[in-house]
Parts: C-alpha cells; structure tokens; sequence
C-alpha cells in the first residue's frame, strides 16, 4: 500500500467529507475524478488495486494522467488536513505562527512578521517545546537587523538560557535512547550491563536537584517514561504502582494533564490498572479501569479507538478473577463496540479469552470451539511457533477436559506431528512431560489407581520450575494436573 492509500485509509469520515467541501472550492467540473479515485480507495481498502483504477477512470492502460492525479490528490489532501487540523494541536499552532512569520518577512512587513514571531514563542513557551523556542530566540536576533525595537541582547540571553534546559533535556533523552536500546536488544540488560541505568539514574539525580527544572511538565514526563519503562523490563510490578500513585496524583495536583498531554494520562492509567491487578488488587485495578474508560472519551474521543483495547482489556483480566460470568458479559460488550473495525488483534482477544474463561467456568466443549475461531485468525497464523505450540497445548488440556478420548488422541498425534522440532527440542520439557502423561490418563478408566502414573504425576507438579517458565504457561500445568490426583500444592 503506498503513502497515498494509507492517507486515504486513515481519513476519518468527518475528514472525507469536509475535504470535498474544501476541495470543491478548487474545482467544482460534476465528474472529478480525483473524487471517483477517492471513493475507489476507501471501497476497496486492501483490495485497491493501480490497474483497475486506471481502467476504470481512463478506459485504457496509459499510466501518465492516473500518475498526475494520484499526486494532485495527495497534495490537495495534504493541504486541507494542515488546514484542518491547525487549531486542533498546540505544536500545529506553534507552525502556524512560524509560517506566517515567513511569509510576512518575505514580504517585507517586520511589524507584523515581529507579531507572529511573538505569538510563536508564547505558544513554545506554554508548551515547553525548547527545541522550537531555540529556533524561535534565533530568528528575533536576525530581525533586529530590520527591526531597531528589538535589542538582539535580550533574545540573546534567552537564547542562552534556553540552551541550559534543551542541553539537559537532550542529555535525558540521550541515555534514555541508549537505555531503551539496550533493554531491546538483550532481555537482561540490567544485570549484564549497569551502565545505561548509572547513566539513567546520574542524570535523574542531577536533573531533580534543580528546582525550576523539577516543576518542568515536559522533564517530569520524561523522568516517568523512563522509571515506568524500566520497572516494566524488570517486571517489578510492585514498585510499579508505588511509583505511579505518586506520580499520577503530582501530575493532576499541577493541572499537567490537557489536551497535549491527554495521551501519557491513559498511559499512566493503563500501567496502574495492570500493575494493580498483577498485585493481586482487582477491586482497585477495577476503580482505575472506571477512570481510564471516561478518559477515553475526553477531547471529542481522540484517543478513543487507540485505547478503546486497553480498556476492555483491563475489565476482563480483572473480572476473569473476581467474577467470569461478567467477565463474558464484557467480552460481548466489546464485540459489538468493534463490530465494524476489521482488526484481526482484536479477534484473536476474543476468542482467546473466551476460551480461557468458558474452560475455567467447565465448559470445555465450548471454549474448543473458540480455539478453533481463534487458528483461522490472521494474527494467530502469523504468530511465533512457540507461542502457538502454547496456546495449542492449552487446547489439549480442554480437549482431555471435555473428556472425549478418540478427539483428544486424534489432537494430540496431531500437535505431535505438528511440532515434532519443539517436542524433540530441549525448551519445551514440561509440554513433553505433560503430553505424555496425559495421552495415558485419557485411555484408563481408573487411571487413579494407577501407582506408577501417580508417582511421575508428583513429580511433574512439584518440580522445581523457573517462574518465567511457569508465568508462559497459558493454563498453569501444575494447577490443572494437581486436583486430577489429589496432590496438594503448596499456596
């Protein structure tokens, strides 16, 4: 799909339809082709396709005209959205300003050129755009050559000023790239290599000792991105929620929270719904899931459909604890909210955990049948293979659960043959064992009374298993094979 049908994709229908407004006032021929081009996008989504496009407005194969248009279409685009959007965003303001300041001086009108050069640096000013002011102070000291009522010096000084908070800035931003960097390309980077954090910590340390700096909303968020991004590699969820019930309510004690900023909030809510219920703190995990669903609709629901996932998800993984009844009832609610959003993502979260809650609810037959949904899924069918090995050996278990011996026999020399690299493998011991053992309770009436079953079940359950190793297990193998033999596990 190339840039002029991603464009198209992604225009909402308020701005299709005001774009034809706007576009009108060009040209206004009844038969517009770039329109029928338009409309051809959005139909055809996926599908579109150069060839047929230029069949159906030319009539024949010569590319040169369809060329010409598709590039008229993307600049008219381009120019209505800049328009559109100028007084929907600060930093589109903020270029607004800057634009008009070089138009006026283009035309030799200073004053006014002076006026939106002003306007341009309240506008950085207010929302801490350092990089943008040091562009800002520059151009006051040219237009002093043409202006006597400007004393470079002042803006000078400013200028300088403002190099000590965007050097520090770009200081933070520096190790916090080398940081997130590092945390990408290794999955212990904390123990192997200390450096990137002593860099992180030493900055933190001498950036919060200077107080104008410590009141800053734009240095705060960085601090936050970066500790919140680091106790989430470390998965120490709780000094996760510490951090974030300190630093949610300073950030909406000082009014931080805006249009600008609207996005780091759902984020902060959506880490403490998480961090909540990774504690074990469900009814308070579900107070925030409250707060992040109205916050979603804030701002004539900008963020809406970027976070809409966020928020379902975060009332299943609570309720699939406290209450799956409803936990289904939300899951529904879901359904019908993405009903006209293709999204395979989506999906696949569907029928997952569907599945997972019909099978702990004891019905087996029908979390398969959304299992089954779930491997026709597009994501699904590009997952990593062990993650579906996984997923498949959770089936398994529903397959023994439903208790029909000739189907779970015929899936299980299925998955055998299916992952016969990851079961010969040395990283998939537990699913091999499990495999095994429960190919051999399926076919024995009393298998109970099987001593020898018994004894390697035992050992299967209470073995000693790292805890990432049990935290990728879909269905907890221990927890689902120790009440079959009546083995007690320790709480």
């Amino acid at each position: 799909m190339d840039i002029l049908n991603q464009l198209v994709s992604a225009l909402s229908k308020e701005e299709l339809r005001y774009f034809k407004i706007f576009a009108m006032r060009m040209h206004t021929s009844e038969s517009r082709k770039d329109f029928m081009l338009l409309d051809y996008m959005r139909k055809a989504g996926e599908k579109y396709d150069d060839n047929h496009a230029v069949r159906k407005l030319y009539g024949g194969p010569d590319k040169t005209n369809f060329y010409r248009l598709k590039n008229r279409l993307l600049d008219y685009l381009g120019d209505y959205l800049s328009f559109h959007h100028i007084w929907k965003s600060d930093l589109n303001e903020l270029h607004r300003n800057l634009s008009l300041y070089h138009i006026f001086l283009r035309k030799s009108q200073f004053k006014v050129s002076l006026f939106y050069l002003k306007k341009a640096e309240q506008k950085a000013k207010a929302v801490e755009n350092f990089e943008m002011l040091d562009m800002i102070y520059d151009n006051f000291v040219k237009l002093s050559n043409d202006l006597l009522e400007i004393n470079p010096e002042d803006y000078i000084g400013k200028r300088k000023a403002n190099a000590i908070q965007l050097n520090k800035i770009r200081e933070t931003d520096q190790a916090l790239a080398a940081l997130n960097y590092r945390l990408k390309i290794t999955q212990n980077v904390a123990s192997k290599n200390t450096d990137a954090l002593k860099i992180l910590n030493h900055t933190i340390k001498e950036f919060t000792s200077d107080e104008k700096l410590k009141e800053s909303k734009s240095f705060q968020t960085r601090i936050y991105r970066a500790v919140s991004q680091i106790l989430l590699q470390q998965h120490n969820y709780t000094a996760l929620e510490k951090f974030l019930k300190e630093t949610y309510p300073y950030f909406e004690k000082q009014k931080w929270f805006d249009k600008e900023n609207h996005e780091t909030m759902l984020q902060m809510l959506t880490y403490l719904v998480n961090s909540l219920f990774r504690n074990n703190k469900y009814e308070e995990s579900l107070k925030y899931a409250a707060l992040l669903g109205q916050e979603i609709k804030a701002f004539s629901r900008m963020l809406y459909d970027k976070y809409l996932f966020f928020y379902y998800n975060s009332l299943v993984i609570n309720y699939t604890a406290l209450d799956k009844k409803k936990a289904l009832v939300t899951l529904n609610e879901f359904e019908k909210e993405i009903r006209n959003k293709k999204n395979s993502y989506y999906d696949q979260f569907l029928f997952f955990n569907r599945a997972m809650i019909l099978h702990q609810l004891g019905k087996p037959s029908e979390a398969i049948r959304n299992m089954v949904r779930l491997y026709v899924n597009d994501n699904f069918k590009k997952a990593d293979e062990s993650f579906k090995f996984k997923i498949i050996v959770a089936e398994l278990i529903m397959q023994f659960d439903a208790g029909d011996p000739e189907s779970y026999l015929l899936r299980s020399r299925s998955i055998k043959k299916q992952f016969k690299k990851l079961l010969t493998g040395g990283d998939f011991i537990r699913e091999k064992q499990l495999i095994q053992l429960t190919d051999k309770m399926i076919v024995k009436m009393n298998y109970k009374n099987d001593a020898k079953l018994k004894k390697q079940s035992d050992l299967f359950v209470k073995a000693r298993v790292n805890a990432a190793v049990i935290d990728s297990e879909i269905i907890n193998y221990s927890r689902w094979l120790a009440p079959k033999w009546g083995i007690l596990l320790a709480s």
